[in-house]
Order: structure tokens, then C-alpha cells, then sequence
């Protein structure tokens, strides 16, 4: 049930004078049968319907912005995936991307959506990607950033998961505390120091990322792509880091059709800095013009 609503200008500031307001944002919750809890964000009511899912070491949130610069193209939402935010995993230690799909599949259906675009970042790119090789006749197409769940080599993706270790390791931090006033200004410290609180607030998604290689290789993507019936576009900014780049690479090999878009921007969070530009862009991908 939809529980409450409020407006919200795409950068959270007033609305110049004279400005349309934006359409409200309305919070729901629902009880799914697995007994977990999905909280999620939604705004508009036209079709095609737009599903938002977050990135690695956030939650629905960080869609708000975009939420509130698309609402008049049509109708989206945006979850917070099991674990995550507000919405309750009765068993976090056992979540999956397969879960995470379920969840999504089982509100999509109580939401009655029979066909719904879906829009990744991270470990969202990572469930929308699998939503769609799971539930094909379901999905529009899938719209990626960043996107995780996908076999990556060389030193950039090894040094990425050294340092999702270490961030966990309390050998590791402990050897960082007592060498920090030694350490402490490099960039590999901070670095670690970083993760460490983002693991904090989002243990979950070490949970994800870091499983035994059995469990990993049974979700990943890259296999399971191919020949995929929907359009899939990737997203990306001017300015790409070397995971950044790797993911994108490994996405391209996995989906032959992929559409990649490179933007005019240097923000990796453009979805947020730049929000009607996107939400424009985002409309014309779903529902282009003839």
C-alpha cells in the first residue's frame, strides 16, 4: 500500500519562482510471501513503466533526483533492494542476486506490471541484467552504469577485490590503524579506509561480491546473455576508471547487440548531477519518437 508522498525538486533545492512543481514522490511498502519486506519510491502514473534499481553502497535513494525529473514522461519506481535501505531480508546472510530477482518479479506482479524497462547501477545493473535473462517475456529492455555480475580480468578487477578483503579483514584493519600515522595520506589506505565504512553501512553487498568462487560463477552473466530478445544500452560517462572501463568491455563481448552511449559528462553519478538531461534521454530510449 502506498503509504505517503512528498515533492521533491530534482537537486533537492526550491523551485525557482514560477517553476512547475515536480511530481510527488509516494513511498510504499509490501509484504512479500517469502515473508521479506520491499520498501520502494514511485512517482508518475503513465506507461511504459520505468524500474530504478541502486548501486553497490546505496539504496532506492539515490534515484530521487531522477525520479522526480522523469515523473512527467511516465510512471517509475525505485526499491530498495532486499537487505538494503528499508526494505527486510528475514535471512540477509543468505541473499542472492536470484532472491533479489524473485522479490522484484513478485512486486512487479502484485504492481501489475506485465512489461517494465529496467535501469541498473552496480549490483542493480547486476539483478536488472539477470531479471531479464530470467523473465525475458517480462522485460522492455535494460538500460546499465557500472554494471557488476560480470567475469573480469587483469590487475584492475584483482586489485578491486584485494581491497574489498582487506576492507574486511580486521587483521588487515588493524595493521592500518597501528600504521596509520605512518600510511595514512596514501591512496591506497584511504582507499581502504572508505570501503571499510561503506561495508559498515552496506554489508550486504560484500555479501554479494564477495562469496566463495563456486556461488560467484553461478550468477554471473556473462554466459547467460547471449542471444538476449531486448534491447540492453549502456550508459557511461567521458571520464571511465579502469573497473569502469573492464565492466563495460566485459558487457559489450557478453551482448552482441549491446547499444554503449558515452556522455558529455565527467560525473561518474551523472544520473544525479544531471537528472532531466538523463530523464530526457532515458524517455527517448523507452519510448522513442518515430
Amino acid at each position: 500500500m502506498l503509504d505517503n508522498s512528498r515533492t521533491t525538486s530534482p537537486d533537492e533545492q526550491p523551485l525557482p519562482k514560477g517553476a512547475a512543481a515536480p511530481l510527488p514522490i509516494r513511498n510504499a511498502r509490501r509484504r512479500l510471501a517469502t515473508g521479506d519486506s520491499i520498501f520502494w519510491r514511485e512517482v508518475g502514473d503513465q506507461r511504459p513503466p520505468l524500474a530504478l534499481l541502486h548501486g553497490n553502497w546505496t539504496d532506492g535513494s539515490e534515484w530521487e533526483a531522477l525520479m522526480a525529473a522523469y515523473g512527467p514522461y511516465g510512471t517509475c519506481m525505485a526499491p530498495d533492494l532486499l537487505g538494503f535501505g528499508e526494505s527486510e531480508a528475514i535471512a540477509p546472510k543468505g541473499l542472492t542476486i536470484a532472491a533479489q530477482v524473485a522479490a522484484l518479479d513478485e512486486l512487479f506482479r502484485m504492481l501489475r506490471w506485465d512489461q517494465v524497462w529496467l535501469v541498473g547501477n552496480g549490483i542493480g545493473a547486476w539483478t536488472a541484467l539477470t531479471y531479464g535473462v530470467t523473465h525475458p517475456d517480462r522485460v522492455g529492455g535494460i538500460v546499465v552504469m557500472d554494471p557488476e555480475g560480470l567475469s573480469l580480468r587483469g590487475p584492475a578487477a584483482k586489485q578491486q577485490r584485494r581491497q574489498l578483503r582487506a576492507a574486511r579483514s580486521p587483521l588487515a584493519l588493524a595493521t592500518i590503524t597501528l600504521l596509520k600515522p605512518l600510511m595514512g595520506r596514501r591512496p591506497s589506505v584511504q582507499r581502504t579506509l572508505a570501503l571499510r565504512q561503506n561495508l559498515r553501512q552496506f554489508p550486504q553487498t560484500a555479501q554479494l561480491l564477495l562469496r566463495s568462487r563456486l556461488a560467484l560463477a553461478a550468477e554471473l552473466l556473462d554466459e547467460r546473455l547471449q542471444g538476449v530478445p531486448f534491447p540492453v544500452v549502456l550508459l557511461e560517462g567521458e571520464q571511465l576508471d579502469p573497473i569502469t572501463s573492464a565492466r563495460g568491455d566485459a558487457l559489450t563481448l557478453a551482448v552482441p547487440h549491446l547499444r554503449r552511449e558515452r556522455l558529455q559528462t565527467g560525473d561518474r553519478a551523472f544520473w544525479q548531477t544531471e537528472a532531466p538531461a538523463i530523464a530526457a534521454q532515458l524517455h527517448q530510449i523507452v519510448a522513442p519518437t518515430p
